[in-house]
């Protein structure tokens, strides 16, 4: 140890190397004594502090700015540390309500050890110590775990309010376990390969926080929700894994500006209750979601509850809501889903679902598969129309330029409500734009199921006809009329 201190010292000039450990310093690596002010003394300078493996009591050390804190263990996953040999640095007391404290400091890099703010060691969450504080400016956290806090990183620090993490925090190999949360607000900040498991939250970014960038990471069995982003903006989630949250994956709550690309959702959604579902939405604004997988499932051990039941919920009333190219299979729901089965609650104001699998799509559209605001219910469509009554279906889809036409196959399906007796038939329609007004023409019925002419334009129980036709027939409704003395539910798909 002597000499790589020694190396390392002729290769950075005047930067002092210190090791925690030295008579000088006189930390205590058996978990014994109070070592917060020897590591004071080897941080002064400040100076690089080397810390061997061993458990050291740590209560509020306050890093100075351009300090680094280098100790033995690798990152670890779940409850594991990574090596056997570790480096601790575990809560003095039940007292303690901060291991590290950098507030107010910049430049600080932390790598190789682990914080344990359970002063036990039992495994026990402490809900009124953090790990390591909020306040400070660039800071480099690398292959640090932190454990069983109130707050993992962030939360409040000297002046009694919480605050954000300020310019430039890169956390790179981190792991935030079993806290109630894992991480707090951040600004200008870079988390790659880092993991969030076993907190009531993983993550919780306020209107505190802002321009966040997440790559690779893994957020699961968080007993709420996996990452919950508040009124903050410019957030970018990319190759992410959200699994097994028990709430949501991810809570959008007013987020504005986010791009969620390449991530897997699975199993979210655990607890099956009002709010379960991979991504949750209250009153968000211009979201992309895209590229990203969907499963659902149990626990590992073929246990609890098999979900989520619904791919995504909306507590508020979101705008701009865009899902592109996504397996959205990801639900208990059957598969093909409609709108209504991906979605609970109210739509957003404007939104676009393009070249979704498992999701039955607007096939109307050339080239593209597109669902348009407004027309919730995609290419599968149902009302419920009372006795002697008439209702229409709406339908959406590209434009029909002029002096030309096209073609499109109908089923409709009816369901007397009173017997239960079901009836079927399919039509193909021509659409023609000559210059004129448009006309829908539909051919003769085949396939029907049931009593002969009991469905069909212009005759029939159910009469079918063709109104509120747009000038370029990019949209127009199914009109029927219920002609009998019975409730009838019935659907329209294009086939």
């Amino acid at each position: 140890m002597a000499n790589l201190i020694a190396t390392l010292q002729a290769r950075t000039g005047n930067l002092k190397i210190n090791l925690v450990t030295d008579p000088e310093f006189g930390a205590d690596p058996t978990n014994t004594a109070d070592s917060t002010a020897a590591f004071a003394a080897a941080l002064a300078g400040p100076a690089v502090a080397v810390i061997p493996p061993g458990t050291y009591k740590i209560n509020n050390l306050v890093v100075p700015s351009g300090a680094c804190m280098i100790g033995y263990s690798a990152f670890g996953y779940g409850n594991s540390y990574g090596v056997s040999t570790k480096t601790i640095l575990v809560a003095l007391n039940s007292s303690t309500v901060r291991v590290l404290n950098v507030d107010g400091a910049s430049n600080v890099m932390l790598a190789g050890f682990q914080i344990d703010c359970d002063y036990a060691l039992n495994n026990v969450q402490n809900t009124s110590c953090d790990g390591v504080s909020a306040g400070s400016n660039v800071l480099n956290m690398r292959d640090v775990t932190v454990r069983m806090g109130r707050y993992g990183l962030g939360g409040a620090v000297a002046t009694g309010t919480n605050r954000a993490i300020g310019g430039a925090c890169y956390l790179n190999n981190c792991e935030f376990f079993g806290c109630v949360t894992g991480i707090g607000d951040l600004v200008d900040s870079w988390l790659t390969n880092c993991y969030m498991s076993y907190c009531t939250k993983g993550a919780v970014f306020t209107g505190l926080s802002g321009s966040i960038t997440m790559v690779g990471c893994r957020v699961e069995w968080n007993t709420t929700n996996g990452i919950e982003i508040g009124n903050a903006s410019d957030i970018v989630l990319s190759s992410t894994t959200f699994d097994r949250n028990y709430v949501s994956g991810l809570y959008l709550n007013g987020t504005y500006m986010a791009s969620i690309a390449g991530c897997h959702f699975k199993r979210n959604g655990r607890n099956l209750d009002s709010n379960s579902c991979h991504i949750r939405f209250n009153s968000a604004g211009s979201i992309t979601i895209a590229g990203c997988i969907s499963r659902h499932g149990k626990d590992d051990d073929n246990t609890g509850n098999d979900s989520p039941a619904v791919w995504a919920r909306e507590s508020g009333t979101s705008g701009s809501i865009s899902f592109v190219g996504n397996d959205l299979s990801g639900t208990t729901a059957p598969m093909p889903m409609m709108l209504a089965n991906t979605w609970s609650g109210n739509l957003p104001t404007s939104y676009a679902f393009s070249n979704n699998a498992g999701l039955l799509m607007d096939e109307r559209s050339i080239g593209r598969p597109v669902v348009q605001s407004g027309f919730p219910y995609q290419d599968l469509q149902s009302i419920n129309l009372a006795a002697s009554t008439t209702g229409n279906i709406q339908f959406v889809h590209d434009a029909v330029p002029a002096f030309s036409g096209t073609s499109h196959k109908l089923r409709v399906t009816a369901r007397n409500q009173s017997t239960g007796a079901m009836y079927s038939a399919e039509f193909n329609y021509l659409i023609q734009r000559e210059g004129g007004a448009p006309t829908i023409t539909p051919s003769a019925a085949f396939g029907i199921i049931g009593t002969s002419g009991y469905i069909g334009f212009g005759s029939g129980t159910l009469q079918l006809g063709w109104t509120s036709i747009a000038s370029d027939v990019s949209t127009y409704a199914l009109s029927i009329q219920n002609t009998s003395a019975a409730i009838h539910y019935i659907t329209a798909q294009l086939v």
